[in-house]
């Protein structure tokens, strides 16, 4: 590409922006062209290579937004809600990104498991119950993932909003477009969706033809993760070595179509952030551009930043405090209050002057990392918030039989299984963030991160909070010595409502009554109350 053909171009709209003669803009018209005409793209290698040009053309628009004579376009005064727009667009692109990626490893981690096991055992008997746990799994995260195309649909119908844009602005609200199809392509592959409801249109054909066995082969191979449902569910009913051999078969294939999707979606993630930060870092100079130059000598003399530190005292010195649902409640809302402070004084001309000229690129990084884990943290509190609803309402009814409600005991079970493999991860990209965490002379960058520290901290509690106590705790002790009564005032008080249930459950197995129903009904509802306070918070 040549660059200095692009910077001497003298084709510019009457705006101020590029028009689309301008070689960059061409570039990503092709690019733009290209991917429309895979819209469709239903099958692993397909909506791999979708998601390499996709790559490609987010690395040429930030390309374009380097230019002098696009920045001064978007700096524009009627371009700049426009901007703004788009930057929020593509905070919920990379939210709905995150969510493919967990839910792709979440199919790689249950895939790898069904394969071990399958590979110990020799015959198929005995093998039923782990394919439930497979399927209980898939249940889990298209769920998830329907919450992610729903977000995607929202993005999307804020696109189709009428209105004058220049050629830059246009360009960016097209690529937002064809991100957005991409994305729901590979959510819709995860899933199995747009298969399932292609295969529920030939089966209303098969029903009107009276044929109950019609079935369309080419859909089916054509979504390996649909193959290794259907094979599965086939071992259930008939429990053969044939058939086993079969599920064998069609796990390898998604293992290997699952990581090709993951190096796809963890470059696109990376250029996604890479061309935000460019976009932000346009808007920061802009806004403090056109702001007053007289600033303080000091961020910290100034009210806003007083406060902001009297917040971080607070939440610095509940961080020894009971680690009880009740204490992180209080910390949410305390962080709310924060952030609420930070806007405030991000605002400040001050606070633009000093983020022009350091560590801007680092603290956005930070942010979008800590925005990939309230997000994952939404989900699984999302997930446990349905497994106990579940089974709450199992309990509840009264004509159901013992072994149905072991059945959805062990559905929980399960799915608590899978939020701590999630969890697990979630807690080591923390340590990530922790790691890059480094010292800064401005005092508005010391400042922010420190709001980055604290955050991180509160993060971790939450998480193990929500995971439960590791072996060794009072629970593990209470366990080995058989004593379901252990009388112990504080450690009672800081057991929380996770591991409350996940205790009441395991011992539902050995001893089951109506007063153990109704404790753990209560244990449940319990439960129940303090999720709705962790999703408020989050």
């Amino acid at each position: 590409m040549d660059i200095m053909a692009l910077k001497t171009s003298s084709v510019v709209a009457t705006e101020g922006l590029p028009s689309r003669q301008h070689p960059i803009a061409s570039q990503i018209d092709d690019n733009l062209n290209r991917l429309r005409t895979s819209q469709s793209a239903s099958t692993s290698s397909s909506i791999g290579h979708n998601l390499n040009d996709l790559q490609d053309l987010h690395e040429c628009v930030d390309v374009l937004l380097q230019f002098p004579l696009t920045q001064q376009g978007l700096a524009q005064e009627k371009q700049r809600e426009m901007v703004e727009e788009l930057l929020d667009g593509s905070l919920m692109l990379l939210d709905v990104c995150t969510t493919a990626k967990d839910a792709l490893l979440q199919t790689k981690e249950c895939t790898q498991e069904l394969q071990s096991i399958l590979r110990r055992r020799r015959g198929a008997e005995g093998l039923a119950n782990e394919f439930r746990k497979y399927l209980i799994s898939r249940k889990a995260m298209k769920k998830a993932i329907c919450k992610a195309l729903k977000n995607l649909k929202h993005i999307q119908n804020k696109l189709s909003t009428p209105g004058e844009n220049g050629a830059v602005i246009s360009i960016l609200r097209d690529v937002e477009a064809v991100t957005i199809g991409v994305l729901e392509s590979v959510l819709s592959f995860i899933s199995g969706s747009e298969a399932e409801s292609k295969s529920s249109r030939w089966s209303l054909v098969s029903k009107l033809m009276h044929q109950k066995k019609v079935m369309c082969e080419e859909e089916q191979k054509a979504n390996e993760n649909l193959s290794v449902e259907a094979a599965v569910r086939s071992c259930i009913k008939f429990e053969n070595m044939k058939h086993v051999e079969n599920v064998q078969k069609e796990l390898q294939s998604s293992e290997l179509s699952i990581q090709d999707l993951e190096e796809g979606l963890e470059t696109l993630s990376r250029r996604m952030i890479k061309t935000r930060v460019t976009a932000s870092l346009i808007r920061r100079k802009t806004m403090a551009a056109t702001r007053s130059n007289s600033f303080p000598r000091s961020s910290r003399q100034h009210p806003l930043a007083t406060e902001v530190n009297k917040h971080l005292n607070r939440l610095r010195a509940s961080k020894e405090a009971s680690t009880s649902s009740s204490s992180i409640s209080h910390k949410l809302n305390g962080f709310q209050d924060l952030y609420d402070c930070v806007v405030k004084f991000l605002q400040l001309p001050l606070s633009h002057h000093a983020l022009a000229h350091e560590c801007a690129d680092e603290l956005l990084d930070g942010s979008l990392r800590l925005l990939d884990l309230c997000s994952t943290t939404k989900d699984i509190v999302l997930q446990t918030k349905e497994s106990t609803d579940e089974l709450l309402s199992a309990l509840r009814r009264r004509k159901i039989g013992e072994s149905e409600i072991v059945s959805e005991v062990r559905k929980y079970i399960s799915s608590r299984k899978v939020s701590k493999k999630t969890i697990h991860k979630a807690l080591g990209n923390l340590k990530v963030i922790q790691r890059k965490n480094t010292v800064s002379p401005s005092e508005t960058v010391s400042m922010l991160k420190e709001i980055e520290v604290v955050t991180c901290s509160m993060f971790e509690d939450l998480l193990s909070l929500i995971s439960g106590p590791k072996p060794g705790s009072w629970l593990s002790v209470s366990k080995l010595l058989h004593k379901r009564r252990i009388a112990c005032e504080d450690a009672a008080r800081n057991v929380n409502e996770f591991e409350k249930v996940d205790v009441a459950l395991k011992s539902f197995g050995t001893t089951k009554s109506e007063i153990i129903n109704l404790e753990m009904q209560n244990q449940l509802k319990d439960l129940e109350l303090f999720i709705q306070d962790l999703e408020d918070g989050t």
